[in-house]
């Protein structure tokens, strides 16, 4: 019930700030670190795994799979928060919504 609280509570959040002008990268960059995050944790938890330097119950292929690709997302995520988006030409958006669908070959 919990991570269910604090899942809405972070979707709250990020409503509010795009309502105040908050990029659609940055969401999908925080919405995409907090829930890979969240999924590989809770699958962790209740798959009774442990973390892989105690002894008691090592990592299966697929965990560290998980983690690895999760990293993979982590390091995608932040770049692309740290990234800034490249410019549009000056009057490029509105040569392409004058001209309209471009005809089919």
């Amino acid at each position: 019930m919990i991570p269910a609280l604090l899942l809405v509570g972070l979707a709250a959040w990020l409503i509010h700030r795009s309502h105040k002008g908050q990029t659609a990268r940055s969401f999908a960059s925080i919405g995409l670190l907090v829930t890979a995050w969240f999924y590989f944790l809770v699958n962790s938890s209740f798959f009774g795994v442990s973390w892989p330097w105690n002894d008691e119950r090592a990592w299966s292929s697929n965990q560290w799979i998980f983690f690895v690709f999760t990293l993979g997302l982590t390091a995608t995520a932040i770049l692309r928060l740290i990234q800034r988006p490249a410019a549009d030409p000056p009057g490029r958006a509105v040569e392409e919504s004058l001209a309209g669908p471009e005809p089919r070959a």
